[in-house]
């Protein structure tokens, strides 16, 4: 499991491996992923290549429900705001993100995933 500063976090994460689908609204890109550990305020994720996001950015991201879920619609995606990005040794691309939208699909998008 990947981690970040404990002092950091303001809600409990939940480790969780799940397949997502990250777009990229400015550029309409859409990367594959998956989640890293999930909370009531964002989410970890990790793609298999570089974006070119910075912290302040907004993306809409999309998790599956279940591992195997090949397919996401377009309204299965929440906007969240990058927080933090960074490279990993092995060339994956880590992104800290936390939600904008409603509570309701804090709790929807956790429900789903679990």
């Amino acid at each position: 499991m990947i981690t970040l500063d404990e002092d950091r976090r303001t809600h409990p994460r939940i480790a969780l491996q799940r397949p997502c689908k990250v777009c990229e609204p400015r550029s309409g890109k859409y990367y594959a992923g998956h989640t890293c550990d999930l909370s009531e305020g964002g989410m970890l994720i990790s793609i298999a290549q570089r974006m070119n996001i910075k912290p302040g950015d907004v993306l809409h991201v999309g998790v599956a429900q279940k591992r195997r879920q090949v397919l996401l619609r377009t309204n299965e995606m929440v906007r969240l705001r990058v927080t933090r990005c960074f490279g990993t040794p092995d060339g994956h691309w880590l992104i800290g993100l936390e939600l904008l939208d409603a509570v309701d699909t804090d709790e929807r998008m956790l429900r789903r995933a679990a």
